[in-house]
């Protein structure tokens, strides 16, 4: 079964429910990375307004400030505000695809881009916590859940050692865990270059 996305100025996003399925056109102008899931939140502007999107699907690519997107997503629900969960991101050049105004949408210093704008958050909403570094470009890649796998197989094993029936339904939820792992995926931050480093770096 096909999603159908459907394609929003980020303004009329707040207009529709957590849950619908968007396409938004914008420049990345704040990147942010969450060091203790390993994930990666973008700040997409038009001449509309921003909103936050966390890279979640499909998204193996590098990204900077600057870029210019198209971001299939969907409409997530936090603390009574929204911001885009992706299923897919793609780069587009301003000239080629005819997007030449989200250019000159301008990038703001980080000290006047607010947390969030009516019901749209800007920046994740615990972006001031040591996890969160601020981030000129990111190399994103998508994965297995290892996790899921990993917490699998222990149920697994530890299903040999515990009574009967408890150990098949052990056995059955082990592998249930094994095979989301298996057919599911999550997009993770490979490598990553911080505002710092590029601010600091020698010319």
């Amino acid at each position: 079964m096909s999603i159908l996305y459907t394609y929003r100025k980020i303004r009329d996003l707040e207009e529709m429910y957590p849950g619908n399925y968007v396409s938004v056109r914008g420049r990345v102008v704040w990147l942010f990375y969450d060091k203790a899931y390993m994930h990666a939140y973008l700040t997409l502007a038009d001449d509309s307004g921003m909103v936050l999107a966390k890279a979640q699907n499909e998204a193996s690519q590098t990204i900077f400030v600057g870029a210019i997107v198209n971001v299939r997503a969907e409409i997530v629900s936090c603390n009574e505000r929204i911001y885009l969960k992706t299923k897919e991101i793609s780069k587009m050049q301003d000239v080629e695809d005819g997007y030449a105004q989200l250019a000159t949408v301008p990038i703001p210093k980080s000290d006047v881009l607010p947390d969030f704008d009516g019901k749209r958050w800007i920046k994740p909403f615990n972006w001031k916590s040591e996890n969160f570094v601020d981030l000129y470009s990111v190399a994103l890649q998508e994965e297995r859940k290892l996790g899921l796998i990993g917490i699998g197989i222990a149920v697994f094993l530890i299903a040999f050692f515990i009574p009967l029936l408890i150990g098949i339904l052990a056995l059955i939820f082990g592998a249930v865990l094994i095979l989301i792992g298996l057919i599911s995926n999550e997009t993770l931050v490979k490598s990553y270059e911080s505002l710092q480093q590029r601010q600091t770096a020698p010319p």
